[in-house]
């Protein structure tokens, strides 16, 4: 069973960018966004298209 949720989602819906507050937040400066990296999940159903790089495989030589 679920637990209700204590959100106020009406409150949060009609918020402005401006209403939040990020005081407690670090800018991002250029030295993150340098050294930053994107990682993205392999979708589900492509992982076929990867299957030489997963799996390995024996030769016929071997």
């Amino acid at each position: 069973m679920l637990k209700e949720s204590k959100t106020d989602w009406t409150r949060l819906t009609n918020m402005n960018d401006q209403d939040i507050d990020t005081s407690d937040i670090p800018e991002l400066d250029e030295d993150f966004c340098r050294r930053a990296k994107l990682h993205l999940p392999m979708a589900q159903g492509l992982e076929h298209l990867y299957e030489d790089e997963l799996t390995p495989r024996l030769s016929s030589d071997d």
